[in-house]
């Protein structure tokens, strides 16, 4: 369209889906069939019945739901100032990020020596087992409380006189007369 001055008017757009108008006799069969097959039942009992709701509790905020939600780091729920200077902010954003640089350079020293002992001949990464098994000083103190039999030294050959009174008391004491 053209106003007087030959400037063209913006067409006004719809905003809404025009209704389909059906003839009245033209109805679908198919929405009328399933209709017609669906069962309606209402429910015989209370669906509510066995929930018990504290209305305190629904008031308190979790913390898991506050975490949910925040999907950016805020400085100002941190400090708990509302009105944070230029400076401060630029200070904590830069403690931030080398926060986060230095994670990841450790990241990176971690999986350069997890591959370095991996690449090593015959053993591999060692690390997980070290690990795995429990500390010197557990085991040194679960091992003080065990009493172990010595072994004593076997002494040299003792004098005959020796050996006959010894043979005589345990021949005594075991109370055979083989002699």
């Amino acid at each position: 369209m053209r106003t007087k001055m030959g400037k063209l008017k913006r067409q006004r757009q719809k905003f809404h889906v025009s209704k389909n108008i059906q003839p009245e006799g033209k109805t679908d069969s198919f929405l009328q069939d399933t209709a017609s097959l669906l069962p309606l039942t209402s429910p015989k009992e209370n669906l509510f019945a066995g929930i018990n709701v504290d209305l305190i509790n629904i008031k308190k905020k979790r913390l898991d739901d506050v975490q949910s939600v925040k999907s950016y780091k805020s400085l100002k729920s941190e400090i708990g100032r509302k009105i944070i200077s230029k400076k401060e902010k630029l200070k904590l954003r830069r403690e931030v990020l080398l926060k986060k640089v230095d994670i990841v350079q450790q990241m990176k020293k971690e999986l350069k020596l997890r591959e370095k002992r991996k690449n090593t001949s015959l053993i591999g990464d060692t690390n997980p087992l070290h690990d795995a098994l429990p500390s010197l000083e557990s085991l040194l103190k679960s091992r003080s409380n065990i009493k172990y039999n010595v072994p004593t030294q076997n002494q040299n050959i003792k004098k005959e006189r020796h050996r006959q009174s010894y043979s005589k008391k345990e021949k005594a004491r075991s109370g055979c007369n083989c002699f």
